[in-house]
Parts: C-alpha cells; structure tokens; sequence
C-alpha cells in the first residue's frame, strides 16, 4: 500500500512540476494511470498538509496568468475553473478579491479600442457588432460592452 502511495505521489508530482493544478485535475489524472480512490485520496491530503496543492492559490495564479495573455472576464473564467474542479465558492472570492468593477471595465476598454481599430475599414454598425461579439465571447457583461461601446462610437 505504501509503495503504491509513494508511486502516486511521484506521479502527481511530476504532474505538478509542469504547472499548478487543481486538487481535481490531481485526481483525475491519478484515476486515468489506474491508482484506487484511497490512494488518490491519501495522496492529494499529503500535497495539501505540504502546500503543493491548494485550490484557492491555483484560482489565483489561473486568474493572473489570464489577465496578462488572454484576457476574459469574470463569467468565462468562473466556468473556466469549475471545469478545471475549484469549488465555486472559492473561484467568486478569488474573482472578487482580484477583479473590481474598475479593472474589469479598463479590460473591456483595452480590448475593445484594439478590435475597433483593427476594424476600422468596416461601417460604423458592423464594427459595433462584431467588437460586441467579440467581448461577449470572452465573457465580459453586456451592460458595460454596450457602456464602452458607446464611449468609443462617439
């Protein structure tokens, strides 16, 4: 039993040595190399009495790393890591606790500007809607795309 806990534990740890990953990620993996729920179980609870493991500081650093190379607002990336198994409660702390109101909203304005330029060729209306689809894709709200839609089309 030992031996199999000490060849679980190698493997969430090689895992681990590419990039953070979620408690469930962890799990799931062990799962697919064949290892017992009690195996799984006994192993993520040694990673997380070492900090190896810990879902709330994964939220975190997944957020950040979004914000800086593929910006997406709070909806995207709630959905993002529940996927990924981080409890919900845990993701709209973290979400709140690093995007206000105000950054979410400076967000959306960057990305806009940046598509409405790269637009600038087509009509007034088309640029609007595909800029409008284009934030809506990456899960900012509709009242503030439509509140920066308008600041830019004046």
């Amino acid at each position: 039993m030992q031996e199999k806990i000490e060849k679980a534990k190698a493997a969430a740890l090689r895992l681990l040595s590419y990039r953070m990953r979620s408690c469930k990620e962890i799990s799931d993996k062990l799962q697919d190399k064949g290892f017992t729920q009690n195996i799984i179980q006994a192993v993520i609870q040694d990673l997380k009495r070492i900090n190896y493991l810990n879902d709330y500081e994964f939220a975190k650093a997944f957020i950040e790393s979004r914000l800086i190379h593929n910006p997406k607002g709070k909806t995207l990336l709630l959905y993002e890591l529940l996927k990924k198994g981080v409890d919900k409660d845990t993701v709209n702390k973290v979400l709140d606790e690093i995007i206000s109101r105000e950054k979410e909203e400076n967000i959306v304005k960057v990305l806009a500007q940046k598509l409405w330029q790269k637009k600038r060729n087509l009509d007034k209306a088309k640029r609007k809607a595909q800029t409008y689809n284009y934030l809506a894709r990456r899960g900012f709200p509709a009242s503030l795309i439509i509140k920066i839609l308008e600041e830019l089309g004046n």
